[in-house]
């Protein structure tokens, strides 16, 4: 125990940790300021055809197999260990495996841009599948490069690029305004590009692309358990526009765009945390093999997000039926479904404090829990649209917030049986 409370009163420690996460923070808030006036700026039609489009990057991500997500646990522990060679060879296979399928990706996408043009769709679809097959393609090493940022000093690293990358954000957003719909593409293209360039260059680990086959399979069996249970969790996030579209069509999509801005914001702490905070408990375990520690941390972090979420409710409610009324009148119809979605922001510390599980690597529970959010997340605001009637996009949120309490009771009843169970 004393070595775990010497890890966090760290100084180094706890200055990286909030340099990361005011960055974090200052990033998220240019992100949402930069899309709110998208919205503004794009129609809900075309806005609706690249949100749709936007549905297949998640689905294509299936095809990474878990090898980052091996390497995001395997390389902080080694270097807990004090093994850091280890770590450099997983680094080389998994570069070379995330380098092989952003070519392939690339290439796959070039060719299906060649079909939708010859079998003449709309040049907006073309041209809206080209930049999310690239997205997709970058992506893929991408993922790659931001687990090797483990470190303190890798950490104050992807600070800074994560700010220059804001500046460009700002100075880019003209483009938006000036082309509309293919404004839009192309700024997100020129983001991602901008942003990976920087941490390709600024990267902790510059390692040759070598692939070895042991060091696969230990990535793939560590990994695989993980990336499956975090990639049903991601496609989730998709099912609330597969249902709209189902039911309403591209026009109700593209007015759920600002419901979804609603629930970015609700991720953005989460998100930080979770970054922040998994490699320090893999190295923690990593020194004390002692996983008591974790059942308070999962306490706190979820106490931390209920206490922000009061105020953020409360001004919410409030503010955002003026805000659309006045600057959005095209989306207006949206704000009742904004309002009842920040609600969701009493149960955002699941996404941090299921970490837990898989630092112990307690897969089978953490599927257990991940089986019943892909029922949950489709199922409660399937239903609902299904057998309520009212407006769809305010329906799909009530079933949404029926799901995320269900979670957060099943998820903290799960951590705690299963390491009392293990201390046991």
């Amino acid at each position: 125990m004393n070595k775990v409370f010497h890890f966090f009163s760290n100084k180094s420690t706890l200055r990286v940790g909030g340099i990361y996460t005011a960055i974090s923070f200052w990033d998220s808030f240019v992100s949402m300021a930069a899309g709110i006036l998208m919205i503004r700026w794009i129609v809900p039609s075309e806005l609706g055809i690249w949100q749709s489009l936007t549905i297949a990057q998640l689905y294509i991500g299936v095809f990474e197999f878990g090898i980052t997500s091996g390497l995001n646990r395997e390389l902080p522990y080694s270097f807990g260990k004090g093994n850091k060679e280890y770590g450099f060879l997983l680094a080389q296979t998994t570069q070379f495996y995330m380098k092989l399928l952003s070519f392939i990706m690339f290439f796959l996408t070039v060719v299906a841009c060649f079909v939708l043009y010859y079998l003449s769709y709309d040049l907006k679809i073309v041209a809206g599948s080209f930049v999310v097959g690239s997205l997709a393609s970058i992506n893929f090493y991408d993922r790659y490069l931001t687990v090797t940022y483990r470190s303190n000093e890798a950490f104050l690293s992807l600070s800074k690029v994560t700010f220059i990358k804001t500046l460009f954000q700002i100075i880019l957003l003209p483009v938006v305004f000036y082309v509309d719909y293919y404004g839009l593409i192309l700024y997100s293209l020129l983001i991602v590009i901008i942003f990976v360039l920087f941490k390709h260059y600024n990267r902790p680990l510059k390692v040759l692309s070598l692939f070895q086959k042991e060091h696969f399979m230990s990535l793939l069996k560590t990994g695989l358990p993980v990336f499956v249970m975090n990639y049903l969790r991601s496609i989730t996030t998709t099912f609330n526009r597969i249902i709209i579209l189902s039911f309403g069509g591209v026009l109700q999509v593209g007015l759920f765009t600002p419901v979804a801005a609603i629930g970015t914001m609700i991720d953005i702490l989460p998100s930080i945390l979770g970054n922040f905070f998994f490699p320090k408990m893999n190295i923690m375990l990593g020194k004390t093999d002692d996983p008591k520690v974790l059942w308070p941390m999962a306490i706190k972090l979820n106490s931390f997000m209920i206490v922000l979420a009061v105020p953020f409710i409360l001004i919410g409610w409030f503010v955002i039926p003026l805000v659309m009324t006045k600057y959005f009148p095209n989306y207006s119809e949206s704000s009742n479904a904004m309002q009842l979605f920040t609600i969701n922001m009493l149960f955002a510390g699941t996404l941090v404090s299921h970490n837990v599980l898989y630092a112990i690597k307690s897969y089978k529970v953490s599927s257990m829990f991940n089986i019943s959010e892909i029922v949950a997340r489709f199922g409660f605001p399937a239903l609902f649209v299904y057998f309520l009637s009212g407006n769809l996009l305010t329906l799909v949120v009530l079933g949404y917030l029926c799901s995320s309490l269900f979670l957060f009771l099943l998820n903290l009843y799960l951590i705690r049986t299963t390491l009392f169970k293990k201390l046991s």
